[in-house]
This record gives C-alpha cells, structure tokens and sequence, in this order.
C-alpha cells in the first residue's frame, strides 16, 4: 500500500509490553536471559511478531531495538576483551548466553527482505537494520 506508516503511533499497550519483553530478556540482574526454555519461548514469540507485521507497522523500530539488545552481543565489546585476565574466556561468564542460533538466523534473513520491502518509505528503520546487519556481519553472528 501507499501507507509509509508515517502518522501511526504504537499504541501504549505494545510499548508496555515490549517494555516488560526487554527488562524479561535484557536485564542483567533477575531476568529470564539465564532461565533457558523460558527466555526461548518468549524470544521465539518476538521474532515471530518481527516477521509477521506489516512492514509499516509503528512496532517494528522498537521491536527491532529489543531484537537488537536481545539478540546481538552488546556495542562495546571492547569491554570484555581487555579485562584483567586477558587470554581466558571472560566473554562467556561476563554476559548472558547467547540466543538460539535458529532464532538469531531467522531475526537476521528477515532483514534484508524488509529493507527490500520498505524502499525508501522508512529512513530511520532502514538505517537502524542496516545497523543491525553490520553488527551481524562483525561477528554477531556467531
């Protein structure tokens, strides 16, 4: 369609529920990052939500933020590898687990269709996922 989703807002509902999803997933203290099949599931329900909205859809940039921090290693990895004891894997024991690599493949090949699909209708969603595929391709992805 010719909706480029410019005047349509999430509705405050989402944005709380998205809200409850990052501090489940992202937290570093209590969330469910470390719970396994639980942090699975509620991972599986977000990337199947990225899939199936509309491309216009007002969820997609905060959702493509919460994939992001969920899904990625974080920005500064720099942290981890110069820590006191260089040489041993700290990355591991400093951070969550990573997510399961079928649900980071999905979240990634829906990318570029995406970008595909937008054209030039979303400026600042299409930089934010070509964002997220540099971060993917400076080993993000596994």
């Amino acid at each position: 369609g010719g909706r480029g989703g410019g005047g349509a807002t999430l509705p405050a509902s989402a944005s709380l529920l998205l809200g409850a999803c990052r501090a489940l997933l992202c937290s570093g203290g209590g969330g469910v990052c470390g719970c396994g099949a639980e942090a699975e599931a509620l991972l599986g329900s977000l990337v199947r939500l990225w899939e199936e909205a509309p491309p216009s859809s007002p969820i997609r940039a905060p959702l493509l933020s919460l994939c992001c921090e969920a899904l990625l290693p974080p920005l500064d990895p720099v942290h981890h590898r110069h820590s006191a004891t260089a040489g041993t894997p700290q990355i591991a024991a400093a951070g969550p687990p990573p997510p399961p690599p079928r649900l980071l493949t999905a979240w990634a090949v829906s990318l570029p269709k995406l970008l595909w699909q937008l054209h030039d209708t979303a400026p600042p969603l299409s930089g934010a996922m070509i964002d997220a595929l540099r971060r993917l391709g400076s080993g993000g992805g596994g």
